[in-house]
């Protein structure tokens, strides 16, 4: 009986932590999504996207200082988040504040490539969902 019981935990065990490593989602990597987005950086220079789980945003800058292209990748990442948090907004039937500034985690990659500077960016959805519930309002 204690062999049966042992058994059934161990298969329990196992089972539970198999299905904890089946949900658990990672974002893509950003090698994937520069070759993904291509033609969007070519094009734009930007591209957002998403999975079920993620949204990304890569930017693209011909600029030979970081610090410039730094400071360009914040003003456009601050208006792709407005963008996505006012869609968010209009799905709770709210808005966004006027003085919205984003105030979450995110995961960055800065590649340099000859001429130019890509950041690669992913954001959690459930991270923006949950920074929706500050920044909109009715």
């Amino acid at each position: 009986m204690r062999l049966m019981t042992t058994f059934k935990m161990r298969w329990i065990l196992a089972l539970a932590i198999y299905s904890t490593i089946s949900h658990s989602s990672t974002p893509k990597s950003w090698d994937d999504l520069i070759l993904e987005h291509h033609y969007s950086f070519k094009s734009s220079g930007f591209f957002v996207s998403f999975d079920d789980d993620y949204h990304y945003l890569g930017f693209s800058y011909h600029q030979q200082n970081m610090l410039d292209a730094e400071f360009e990748f914040l003003s456009s990442f601050q208006d792709r988040i407005s963008d996505l948090m006012s869609d968010l907004c209009e799905e709770s039937q709210t808005i966004l504040s006027d003085k919205y500034q984003f105030n979450f985690s995110f995961k960055k990659n800065v590649v340099e490539q000859p001429q130019k500077i890509l950041f690669i960016t992913s954001v959690n959805k459930k991270v923006l969902s949950q920074e929706a519930i500050h920044a909109c309002i009715k």
